[in-house]
């Protein structure tokens, strides 16, 4: 039984109507509209479904559910395609314009291999087959050319570049004009132009070679190690590929080696890494160094070797050598007629045919036809003859002059780096035998580089020493200010200096072992034993500070004539004798400026003069040297001088109270005489004088005959025994001062009587006081003769006696408190 769905005629289903359940008979539904639309809006709907069958499977209201639903998917598929449409029609219009291209492209190629396949079909045979063999090789070279011409640029081979550039400007020409009958393409049938494009393309890549060879063999003229060889067949490529006549291929190459000099002059000193910031010292050592010296000695001798290497490759291109020709000519010669010489080197003697054998390629070359193997370069049999050797003598010669003139200015900028002179003689020594090793140089060019050498070296030492004598003069100016200033301003620092006696009884100190070694070190009592010395010699902390700025400039001095004479690689005398030139007026200007630095320091000047090893290290002139010592001596007498009047002018006022106050005794020399002679040894001690009697002695007895002098004009009250110890220290300090004996005789002469053991009680006295009066008394030269034991020799004027019952000096109080306390030099005994 079938089911069927009545309808009325608008289309409605009827209300009441049934269907069969899942297609089963007999079972009726009862439809609902609402669960259909849901059920059909979750399940697909197959779009190509029968009408029949749809309506048999769905009511009314679903089939149109169905049909409204499938209105919606065409209207939104329609608005889908309206939007791609829209956006990508550009798109669509350029790609069926280009599908048109390549459909008419396609054709169009069908087409051309149709025609070429008919026109190979239809051409004969080449009767010559070798011809288009030749052909072949032809453009085999043309092609295999820029790689090859690379090789070469890059091994610097420029002669053998330029001659496969040339070969394969010929083989360019044989193939597109036929040249010779061999080599006629025409008559194969092959219309070079038109069947091988490629020719004309290849030879547009390869004649762009032409300008890079003679721009990379001008730049190759530059190195100065290429052999003598390497630098003709460089030439040789100028002049065959540039058309340079000799004279200006001659040309070219100086003015290339100039640009190349230039280049290695101007180098510059930069601070290395291990030396930086170091700051410039002449006269100093410093541990850091700007500049090594090795760098500056590299330099020299890379521009003196640029020199050399361009002397000797010039001379060997293009001097004549007896009867031979130039290098470059023999070269040119064997180019042109190909004939051999065993004197010519190997690399340069080039042919096409040694040149094609090189080639990766040469079986499939050397198939080229005779007249291209046969190939040689043009040469102008003119240009053999363009350069004469005086020409050549006459430019080389200029270039030289003007690369020493380039060479001394930068000489004297790389040598200020210099700090002593040994560094300029070492760079010296080093730069002399290289010149003396070096080949190519003749002697007149020897003695002119050297002598280059000697005058900047020689400059750089003068300098030098100009410096150091300036800052010595600097230094002790400003040294012997500063003690001066501390002195005067009362420093402790300046104690010792201050007062000799404390600095001679100082103690140095004394060497002692480290602690990692039990054994002192030589240093250790060097350096004592110097202390030693200067403590001997009176030379203070201060006042050793002041002369070293001097003595140890001098001393540099002394030992750098010596290293100077002492070298064994120059000529005998000749360096020390120029040095002593231009060194012995700036020695002679320090010493002027020392002397008069000096005008106010009396101690300095008389020991420069007399005890200092300054003059003799600093060796100037003899006249100059003892005009110094006249200055110097001149400036220490007249300030002894004033330090006399001083002293006098001090020391007398000091006692006339006492003297006047104490009681006249005769037994021995007034308190006031004791303290007079007290002070003046004092002061002649403060002086420091030294141990050299010879200078001392003449001090002292001027001091003691004025202060006598001055002590009779002054009518004082003095006892018997104080004359008689005046004319006792008279008789042993001023022996020859005739008049001063002869005051205190008048002076003596004025007393009735005279105790007969005056004389005795002097001497007592003097034994009792020498230590005292030490400054005063002169030590007896034949002390030593006498035979005395070491008392005799510390008292050289007797021991005093023991028997006698002490007598102190001065007066001191009586409290048990301050048992040694002085009283006031008023209050006397």
């Amino acid at each position: 039984m079938t089911s069927r769905v009545v309808s009325s005629p608008g289309g409605a289903s009827l209300n009441g109507s049934a269907i069969l359940s899942n297609g089963s008979p007999g079972l009726l539904r009862k439809a609902n509209p609402t669960h259909s639309g849901k059920l059909l809006q979750k399940q697909p709907i197959d779009a190509s479904l029968d009408p029949e069958a749809l309506f048999c499977q769905y009511t009314v209201i679903e089939v149109k559910a169905i049909e409204n639903r499938l209105r919606a998917d065409a209207d939104a598929k329609q608005e889908e395609l309206r939007i791609m449409v829209g956006e990508r029609y550009r798109d669509l219009l350029q790609a069926s314009t280009s599908i048109i291209d390549i459909s008419d492209s396609s054709k169009r190629v069908i087409a051309t291999l149709a025609n070429t396949i008919s026109s190979i079909q239809s051409q004969e045979a080449p009767s010559d087959t070798r011809r288009t063999s030749n052909q072949d090789e032809g453009v085999k070279l043309l092609l295999d050319a820029p790689e090859h011409l690379w090789r070469f640029i890059e091994g610097k081979k420029f002669l053998v570049a330029s001659w496969l550039f040339q070969l394969s400007s010929v083989v360019h020409q044989a193939l597109l004009n036929s040249i010779e009958e061999e080599n006629d393409w025409a008559d194969c049938g092959i219309d070079t132009v038109q069947q091988f494009p490629l020719i004309e393309r290849q030879w547009d890549v390869v004649k762009q070679f032409r300008q890079q060879i003679v721009q990379k063999a001008t730049i190759g003229l530059r190195d100065f190690d290429a052999s003598p060889e390497n630098t003709c067949a460089t030439l040789l490529t100028l002049h065959l590929l540039d058309r340079k006549p000799l004279g200006d291929t001659f040309a070219a190459a100086l003015q290339e080696r100039a640009r190349a000099m230039q280049g290695r002059l101007a180098w510059q000193p930069t601070e290395s890494s291990q030396e930086s910031g170091h700051v410039k010292e002449t006269s100093k050592s410093s541990v850091f160094r700007r500049v090594p010296v090795r760098a500056i000695q590299d330099a020299t001798i890379s521009a003196l070797s640029g020199i050399a290497s361009t002397l000797l490759t010039l001379r060997t291109i293009f001097e004549e050598n007896g009867e031979s020709s130039p290098l470059i000519v023999r070269v040119l010669e064997f180019i042109q007629t190909g004939s051999t010489s065993s004197s010519l080197p190997e690399e340069l003697r080039i042919t096409t045919a040694t040149l094609l054998s090189t080639l990766p390629s040469s079986s499939q070359l050397m198939m080229l036809p005779e007249t291209l193997r046969a190939y040689k370069p043009h040469i102008n049999a003119t240009s053999l003859s363009t350069l004469s050797q005086t020409q050549f003598s006459h430019k080389l010669d200029g270039w030289l002059g003007k690369a020493c003139q380039g060479l001394e200015v930068r000489l004297e900028d790389w040598f200020e780096e210099l700090q002593s002179l040994r560094e300029v003689w070492h760079i010296r020594t080093a730069v002399n035998r290289w010149l003396l090793s070096s080949k190519g140089l003749r002697v007149k060019e020897l003695e002119q580089l050297r002598s280059l050498l000697e005058d900047a070296c020689r400059q750089r030492v003068v300098a030098i020493w100009k410096t150091m004598l300036t800052e010595a003069k600097d230094n002790f100016e400003q040294e012997l200010s500063s003690a001066v200033k501390d002195i005067r301003a009362g420093l402790e620092a300046t104690t010792q200096d201050c007062s000799p006696v404390e600095f001679m009884f100082s103690t140095p100190s004394m060497p002692i072992a480290s602690h990692s070694f039990s054994i002192v070190s030589d240093a250790s009592f060097q350096k004592y034993q110097t202390a030693l010395q200067k403590q001997l010699s009176g030379r203070s902390v201060m006042f050793d500070k002041v002369l070293n700025a001097l003595e140890t400039c001098a001393r540099s001095l002394k030992q750098d004539l010596a290293f100077v004479e002492s070298d064994t690689d120059s000529d005998e005398g000749v360096p020390a004798i120029q040095f002593n030139k231009v060194y012995r007026p700036e020695a002679d200007t320090l010493c002027n400026g020392v002397a008069g630095i000096l005008a106010g320091a009396s101690e300095q000047a008389h020991y420069l003069s007399s005890h200092s090893s300054f003059i003799l290290d600093l060796g100037c002139d003899d006249k100059t040297a003892l005009d110094f010592r006249k200055r110097t001596l001149i400036t220490f007498n007249q300030t002894i001088d004033r330090w006399r009047e001083h002293t006098l002018a001090i020391v007398l006022p000091r006692h006339l109270n006492l003297a006047r106050s104490s009681p006249v005794t005769e037994t021995e020399p007034s308190h006031a005489m004791s303290c007079w002679l007290f002070d003046l040894g004092r002061e002649v001690e403060m002086l420091a004088l030294g141990r050299d009697a010879r200078q001392r002695e003449p001090i002292v007895a001027r001091l003691v005959s004025e202060f006598i002098s001055s002590l009779l004009a002054a009518e004082e009250r003095l006892s018997s025994i104080d004359l008689a110890t005046l004319k006792k220290l008279a008789t042993i300090v001023c022996r020859d001062d005739t008049t001063v004996q002869q005051g205190l005789d008048e002076r003596i002469s004025q007393f009735e009587r005279m105790s007969e053991n005056t004389d005795s009680l002097v001497d007592a006295y003097l034994a009792r006081t020498q230590l005292l009066l030490a400054g005063l008394l002169p030590y007896p030269n034949d002390s030593r003769e006498k035979g005395l034991d070491t008392l005799g020799l510390l008292l050289p004027y007797g021991a005093p006696s023991t028997d006698q019952q002490y007598q102190p000096a001065f007066e001191t109080s009586r409290s048990s408190r301050f048992g040694l306390l002085l009283v006031d030099t008023s209050i006397v005994r």
